[in-house]
């Protein structure tokens, strides 16, 4: 009996080549997928046996004699989405390259050709398009005019990556295809607007969100994808240690008052409040909030989303939702003066308030309510606790490799001779930046009675961070620290935490 191997197809370069040679429809038929030639064989990944009848379906389809390796389900079915996915753009980009070029029928009349055929190259790139996205998990797509081609780009981790080119010709029809399935209105080019797409994928619902901007070569158009929470929507899964998730838990407990969540756009405020709100998901309480959008819906809760064309803005939301009997209160962002006056007074009437502010840091949080005009004696009286936060990047852990650093790194991180750092060196798990997934750093404070008296008074900021740190409060840059000698980040993802904030 010839023993069968096992391969883990998130660490080998998997052969576009052999992935061609078997149609897609029937690798996730049959939860497998061609990774390799060689010398007259092909080799299949498959979560279960091949049978005698498809074993030989392949074997005359491809004229390779077949060779099966075990695999892991979700690996096959994630690298089956990844690889065709950008197979299918490719080719629906040249075949409506062809298309256009041999046609010249307006864009009005195109559309409606493709409408009547789902498998039109439009209609399949921009799908393609999208479920790439997906695959890679990226959080937004970019589709950026220039003067002599479009570019297609991904927000992966935080950072944007290039993923394809097209024309302009072909851009003018995807641009109304996505307005087309957005509900926008496809014949105005000259002013913003905004959409909103659901689209299920794989027995799972996505929703897209959709800005377009005119600019000099054509619409911008940005597209932020929201994923399901489930799974990630909890302190510990965003990354939290022990340490803040009991800090927060604790606050929670408080019957009344407000919790703030600062930092720049994009630190996963937003998901944190969620992961906050879910904690105190139950039948006893009454939980409502107001967003600008609603990214994730909560079973059990009240949502809200703020619509500025009826005059629901967060301060007139916010005092609906006070005559709704709630026991908690999240307001997606306080951004005026008149939503903080509002938030904090409800802070201590007896409810409990989340919301988030842009700060750099946890004591700028309360400088800002001040600067807002809310008074002293209420900020101190409202405030329960503040975390400030920013995501890092971590290390793939499919080729993570030891630095030694140099003398300016190991004096900023505090390393010892012959203590080592990480990088990551770049693998097909990781598509080569070596970096897999983003973790939460985080500083708090919790205010106290000492804390609220020096907010009545007048706060001095930096005698509040000195006492923070002395009562062994970590800042940002100090956990950031712990987690690149930990081998989770790097030093350049440490470097950009700290740009902006006081070490």
């Amino acid at each position: 009996m010839v023993e069968i191997s096992t391969i883990d197809l998130d660490s080998i370069l998997i052969d576009r080549d052999a992935v061609s040679m078997i149609p897609e429809d029937m690798c996730l038929g049959n939860c497998m997928i061609a990774f390799g030639i060689d010398k007259g064989k092909i080799h299949i990944a498959s979560k279960n046996d091949l049978d005698t009848e498809l074993e030989g379906q392949v074997r005359l389809m491809t004229g390779r004699e077949v060779v099966r390796h075990k695999g892991n389900g979700d690996q096959i079915l994630s690298a089956v989405y990844r690889i065709y996915s950008r197979e299918n753009a490719e080719a629906a980009l040249t075949k409506l390259k062809k298309e256009y070029d041999e046609s010249a029928a307006s864009d009005e009349q195109v559309m409606e050709r493709n409408q009547q055929y789902e498998d039109s190259p439009v209609i399949s790139l921009t799908r393609s398009i999208l479920i790439r996205a997906i695959c890679m998990q990226a959080s937004d797509i970019h589709l950026e005019p220039c003067e002599d081609h479009v570019k297609v780009r991904f927000r992966i981790d935080g950072v944007l990556c290039e993923y394809m080119r097209m024309p302009h010709n072909a851009y003018s029809k995807v641009c109304s295809r996505i307005k087309v399935m957005a509900e926008m209105d496809i014949t105005e080019k000259r002013l913003p607007q905004d959409g909103k797409i659901n689209m299920n994928y794989n027995g799972s619902g996505y929703d897209f969100r959709l800005s377009t901007l005119p600019t000099v070569y054509g619409e911008k158009i940005v597209i932020r994808i929201l994923y399901s929470l489930k799974g990630r929507a909890t302190l510990e899964g965003l990354g939290f240690g022990r340490e803040g998730a009991a800090f927060i838990r604790d606050m929670l407990g408080s019957q009344h008052g407000i919790i703030l969540v600062t930092g720049p756009t994009g630190s996963g405020k937003s998901t944190t409040l969620y992961a906050m709100l879910s904690s105190l998901n139950s039948l006893e309480k009454n939980i409502l909030t107001i967003e600008d959008p609603v990214e994730f819906s909560i079973e059990g809760i009240n949502q809200v989303g703020v619509c500025s064309k009826t005059g629901l803005t967060f301060a007139s939301g916010l005092r609906s939702l006070l005559r709704q009997d709630p026991d908690v209160i999240m307001i997606g962002e306080i951004r005026d003066e008149e939503t903080a006056r509002i938030a904090v007074r409800a802070a201590i009437t007896g409810h409990l308030v989340l919301s988030t502010l842009h700060t750099n840091d946890a004591v700028s949080a309360v400088l800002r309510l001040i600067d807002m005009g809310v008074p002293n004696y209420l900020v101190s009286e409202a405030l329960i606790g503040i975390i400030a936060q920013r995501l890092v990047r971590r290390i793939c852990p499919g080729c993570r490799e030891e630095l030694s650093p140099t003398t300016e790194e190991a004096s900023i991180l505090g390393l010892c001779e012959g203590d080592k750092m990480y990088s990551g060196r770049g693998c097909p798990r990781c598509g080569g930046t070596g970096y897999s997934g983003r973790t939460v750093v985080y500083e708090y404070i919790r205010i106290d009675r000492d804390k609220k008296a020096a907010i009545r008074e007048g706060i001095d900021a930096e005698a509040v961070r000195r006492e923070n740190f002395e009562c062994g409060v970590k800042g940002l840059a100090e956990r950031c620290g712990e987690l690149v000698r930990s081998g989770i980040t790097t030093i350049e993802e440490y470097r950009k935490v700290t740009m902006n904030i006081l070490v």
